[in-house]
């Protein structure tokens, strides 16, 4: 039994918030790369002098390249701008210092001292801090400009609504939550909390420029954190499951004793339905849930008979399980109710007929060892599995 329903596309809220949540790790990662360009790219170690006569001027790729003895000595583009290029070349046959960074075949030009240009090595340090900046910026703004116009393209290509298994939507909706889960939950929250308070210090501290051992405590402090998330997640993640199958299966191992008495159930999607011996009565304003069965637009009610129940479940990664009633109408509008003590235990008093109800609960711990680490949607017959379906990640998104 499959029963199709329109609902409201969620692929344009979840593509926005990945967009908002790409935008802020991209700015934290741009600031991230501006502190190591700031603090580890180069320093006064790595530049060497050399005096000699300025043999030569070439100009290549914006560059400006000095031949001083046997080697070739560049000024970049960036610091080129601060130059007059008249003023270099009326340097050619004197003896100029020069001050550059050891990165053969390019030696980058930090310092100049002669009779018409002085550039300090502090200055010339900062300029090239400065271009790897920019580069780093350009690569980023590629990249977000890249996303959004990707973002931008699947936002308005996707359509309003979306056509889906209706069983399926309310299994993927319904988030069954363990103790473990809970714990697990605020764990990652907590500890995302804490390594981005760290970020956030260690990021102030380097743009203030603050070499001093505050600044490198933090950044410790961060990458050890984040580190010993990363680490743990895995094992935390096999706990959590492992935990949270016991709790499942302790659960529906005596769903009957833990019965409220309610008889009374939302069913999805849309109506509210009251069991009773022999009869179902439905709460609804949809005039085609049931056919010719009562004048009353809001209360129908219908013989038990007159409706195929069957069981479903949705096996998921994290070792929990979703499992609904699904009841068949004579017109196909589903009427879906999640599976708990009360409603279980009054189709056992009232002897209501649901297909696979019994194989499920039964073999519960058996299916649950068969459909691990996966996502699975299962249909029961009399006989027991009837189907099941892996569920992609792309797929769950779309329900979500």
């Amino acid at each position: 039994m499959e029963t199709k329903i329109q609902y409201k596309n969620n692929f344009r809220r979840n593509f926005r918030n990945a967009l908002i949540l790409s935008v802020l790790f991209l700015v934290l990662f741009a600031i991230g790369l501006g502190i190591f360009a700031n603090q580890y790219t180069y320093s006064e170690k790595d530049v060497s002098t050399v005096t000699g006569t300025l043999e030569d001027v070439t100009y290549e790729d914006n560059c400006c390249d000095l031949k001083i003895g046997e080697n070739t000595y560049r000024i970049t583009a960036k610091m080129l701008e601060d130059l007059d290029t008249d003023t270099i070349e009326s340097l050619i046959g004197e003896e100029i210092t020069i001050s550059h960074l050891d990165n053969d075949p390019y030696y980058f030009i930090v310092g100049i001292e002669s009779s018409q240009i002085n550039i300090s090595v502090e200055d010339g340090l900062k300029t090239i801090k400065n271009l790897a900046g920019l580069v780093c910026f350009a690569v980023l703004t590629a990249i977000v400009l890249a996303c959004t116009i990707f973002f931008l393209y699947k936002f308005v290509k996707s359509p309003a609504t979306v056509e889906c298994d209706a069983t399926l939507f309310a299994l993927v909706k319904k988030v069954e939550q363990t103790p473990t889960n809970k714990k697990l939950m605020r764990f990652t929250i907590s500890s995302a909390f804490l390594i981005f308070v760290l970020a956030i210090v260690t990021v102030i501290l380097g743009e203030s420029n603050d070499n001093s051992v505050a600044f490198y405590v933090f950044l410790g402090l961060t990458c050890f954190f984040a580190l010993a998330f990363c680490i743990c997640t895995p094992f935390l993640l096999r706990w959590n499951r492992k935990h949270s199958i016991a709790y499942t299966l302790d659960y529906y191992k005596d769903i009957e004793q833990k019965a409220e008495g309610n008889n009374i159930f939302y069913s999805f999607p849309g109506s509210y339905c009251k069991f009773e011996a022999e009869k179902l009565t439905v709460y609804s304003d949809n005039d085609d849930l049931f056919e010719n069965i009562s004048a009353n637009k809001y209360q129908k009610v219908v013989a038990y008979k007159q409706i195929n129940f069957v069981a479903k479940a949705l096996f998921k990664t994290n070792g929990t399980i979703s499992i609904v009633v699904c009841g068949e109408t004579k017109t196909g509008t589903p009427l879906i109710f999640d599976l708990d003590a009360d409603l279980f235990k009054i189709i056992k008093d009232f002897k209501i007929e649901v297909s696979g109800l019994e194989f499920l609960i039964s073999n519960l711990s058996l299916l649950m060892e068969r459909y691990k680490g996966k996502l699975y949607f299962v249909s029961f017959d009399k006989q027991g599995v009837s189907e099941a379906r892996k569920i992609s990640f792309k797929e769950q998104m779309k329900y979500l």
